[in-house]
């Protein structure tokens, strides 16, 4: 004889959760701008990594620190969402991208490449793991 039981799905609740979280991740999204913003920083701080970016002329000269003569780069890195299902980081400084990629300037003044914006394999297992927790159990931290 064939039994059959019949017991309550425990389960659809909580694909329920899974599925409305993810049709607005804006939460992660925004802990995963911080955090990579956090990188840039970390970026600054060590004078570019994993390589340190070559010295500028004026920190050679003033002791100071390459790429940091006021801040205003530094501090003009943003996380921004694009939607509910992007989120972007990026800067408003005219000279960014100049400096990040290395550019000819002015009177023939060659800017070296000194990534700024660069996800280190660290950054993206701690954003890969943040969305698992996200996804899991709605933790963003």
């Amino acid at each position: 004889m064939i039994s059959i039981k019949i017991i309550k799905n425990t389960l659809t609740p909580y694909l329920a959760e899974v599925t409305k979280r993810l049709t607005n991740p804006s939460d992660i999204l925004m802990v995963i701008g911080r955090d990579w913003r956090a990188s840039i920083d970390a970026n600054f701080a060590s004078g570019g990594r994993p390589v340190r970016w070559r010295p500028s002329i004026r920190a050679v000269q003033t002791g100071g620190q390459t790429l940091i003569k006021t801040g205003t780069l530094r501090n003009s890195f943003t996380s921004t969402l694009l939607g509910t299902r992007s989120v972007a980081i990026g800067s408003d400084v005219r000279y960014a991208h100049a400096h990040h990629a290395g550019s000819v300037v002015g009177r023939g003044v060659k800017l070296p490449v000194r990534p700024i914006i660069v996800l280190h394999d660290a950054d993206v297992e701690q954003t890969k793991s943040r969305i698992e927790h996200f996804i899991a159990d709605g933790r963003l931290g």
